[in-house]
């Protein structure tokens, strides 16, 4: 018995260690944050995905810009987040259906800070906790696909390679789920889109 008291210990002083180097990252909003801060916080969100310049944007202003939208939710210390970044940076192929369908955007929500959320082409303040309660964000990474007007197609949880996530781009692309009844059906189509696609 006691050794499972010694265990318990150990692992609430680890989780509470991760929580307190996790804090150090993020802001807390209070009712205002100063311009220092949320330059501050920006810094620090834009190095977190610093090896996808050129290919993602910058997510102070999250706007389709006539372009399908691409919203990859990450955190700090994700492994399989880490893994999706670097498919992107090292896959030509991805990195150009990007540029030319859509708009593509990272938002690690181990940083808490304000954004632009551009929908019908309307601009409308939201914060990073707020983006990831309406999305039920969980487990990351977790990739959000939308049309022109933010209005989401379907969403990925978890790993992907470099082939699947190229399928998943050209499922949006083609407009395959265009026409679906709803989600259940999109994901239909998704999964006979990828089965075809991944032989």
């Amino acid at each position: 018995m006691r050794i499972w008291q010694i265990l318990f210990i150990l692992a609430a002083f680890m989780v509470s260690a991760c929580g307190e180097k996790e804090s150090e990252n993020i802001v807390s909003f209070g009712s205002e944050m100063s311009t220092t801060d949320i330059e501050k916080i920006n810094n620090l969100d834009k190095a977190s995905y610093a090896e996808l310049d050129g290919i993602i944007k910058d997510n102070s202003t999250i706007d389709p810009e006539g372009k399908y939208l691409m919203v990859i939710f990450g955190v700090n210390g994700c492994l399989y987040c880490d893994q999706l970044k670097k498919t992107i940076r090292d896959s030509e192929e991805i990195r150009d259906k990007l540029k030319q369908d859509f708009a593509p955007y990272y938002v690690n929500f181990s940083y808490i800070k304000p954004h632009q959320f551009v929908t019908n082409l309307t601009p409308n303040p939201i914060v990073t906790t707020d983006l990831v309660r309406i999305y039920r964000v969980g487990p990351t990474p977790m990739i959000i696909f939308a049309n022109q007007n933010a209005q989401t197609i379907f969403t990925h949880t978890g790993a992907i390679d470099e082939k699947q996530l190229l399928a998943m781009l050209d499922f949006v692309a083609s407009q395959e789920w265009k026409g679906a009844q709803d989600e259940k059906e999109v994901n239909a189509r998704l999964l006979n889109f990828l089965q075809e696609r991944l032989q």
